[in-house]
């Protein structure tokens, strides 16, 4: 049966034609939607390029060109931030960054944040605001996080792209990285943004990541059969075990941790206005202020809660039971 030809189907915002109405429904139902005519989808400001599909930013993202032109801008910023002679210096003048302005198919623009004008306060790390993954449908979570395909490593980058890297969550925005290899790694910590160990800080996410799924449990349990659900609490415990490093982690965990690591790279290549804040914070940030254990055994170490949880999961064939704090 052929479709039904139509003259005059134009897209009334890209004003594109069609010559079927099927053609005209079904781009006026795709995924990422069009933008008016002559205007860019994307666009990346220190390289003045304009991209039509997301995925061919994000590949510039990764351009040598691209981390150049981003590395002379913020030596740009540093400069009209800081009276000394070190350009890797941030202060906290009052001056105004300059910022990597990209825009999107949503029209947003990154806005450019001073000491004297703050981003909104993240959520401290490690203290995830789980509103966005909470209240939405399987059907939802499982498009973002790719649950029932299987039960490999990927929904864990998944979930930590959804709860930390999503432009509807600036509240757990709450981690930077420079580049993969070397450079500043920043979170925000006490009320401030902090630097830290570049791979500990991967390690810390992949456990937060594993931890949010304990959020989600109840939609899980509705959603998938028995064995597929032991399966995946099990892993979702190896990543939490995998996550506090007690043992060298496998090849297919580096791989994950990789994973992770550059998204955050690509996330603050787009940031350059919240990094730039971000090092001016942490300079004039006080020490951080030591935090009493409050726990007679490490979770993961025999006698802490998650180790025995998980030897009871190995030994009997069962469920993980979760700890009193996670029910």
């Amino acid at each position: 049966m052929t479709e039904e030809t139509t003259d005059g189907l134009v897209c009334p915002t890209c004003q594109e034609s069609f010559a079927t109405r099927q053609s005209l429904g079904k781009h006026l139902n795709r995924k990422h939607k069009c933008t008016p005519k002559g205007q860019p989808k994307y666009y990346c400001e220190p390289c003045k390029k304009q991209f039509e599909r997301k995925d061919v930013l994000t590949q510039h993202f990764k351009s040598t060109a691209h981390k150049d032109a981003v590395k002379a801008l913020a030596a740009v910023v540093d400069a009209s931030t800081d009276n000394s002679s070190n350009a890797n210096h941030c202060d906290n003048s009052t001056h105004t960054h300059n910022t990597t302005n990209i825009t999107n198919n949503d029209n947003r623009i990154t806005n450019n944040y001073t000491l004297a004008n703050p981003p909104p306060r993240p959520r401290m790390f490690g203290k995830t605001d789980a509103g966005p993954i909470v209240g939405i449908t399987f059907e939802e979570l499982n498009k973002h996080l790719d649950i029932k395909n299987g039960t490999g490593l990927l929904p864990f980058v998944n979930m930590f792209k959804l709860m930390h890297l999503n432009d509807e969550a600036p509240r757990n925005h709450n981690v930077l990285m420079e580049c993969k290899n070397g450079g500043l790694a920043l979170k925000y910590k006490q009320r401030h943004w902090r630097l830290v160990n570049p791979a500990g800080m991967v390690r810390d996410c992949l456990g937060m990541a594993a931890t949010l799924f304990l959020d989600v449990e109840d939609h899980l349990r509705g959603n998938l059969d028995a064995i597929t659900m032991r399966k995946f609490w099990k892993l979702r415990d190896q990543m939490e075990h995998a996550a506090i490093g007690y043992k060298n982690p496998s090849s297919e965990i580096l791989k994950l941790l990789d994973k992770m690591r550059d998204a955050i790279v690509e996330f603050t290549a787009r940031r350059t206005d919240l990094l730039a804040y971000a090092k001016a914070d942490m300079e004039v940030a006080p020490p951080m202020e030591a935090v009493p254990k409050t726990r007679e055994h490490p979770m993961w170490q025999p006698g802490g809660d998650r180790y025995e949880a998980f030897r009871e999961s190995r030994d009997t064939g069962e469920e993980p039971s979760m700890p009193p704090e996670h029910m």
